[in-house]
């Protein structure tokens, strides 16, 4: 899914994050993507940018996923 997104080359992207988690049931994955603005997604993904982007190849191997994502304004951010 990372490799596809980044063939895109959406406008304002700037990166995305993969993490897991392993938990007594199952293993939860979560993608973080990056971008510039809240217009860059809702360029990428149209006027109903809450809508969760889950490809099909994904879907295909998930059991369980958000359908719908959660947005967030970084207040601040430190490199180290």
């Amino acid at each position: 899914m990372i490799p596809g997104i980044e063939e895109r080359r959406i406008p304002g992207f700037l990166s995305i994050d993969l993490v897991r988690r392993e938990r007594d049931e199952d293993v939860e994955f979560m993608t973080l993507m990056w971008f510039e603005a809240l217009s860059s997604i809702r360029a990428f993904m149209g006027e109903d940018y809450e809508a969760a982007h889950v490809p099909a190849a994904a879907r295909a191997v998930l059991s369980d996923f958000d359908e719908r994502s959660a947005h967030y304004e970084v207040l601040d951010r430190r490199e180290q």
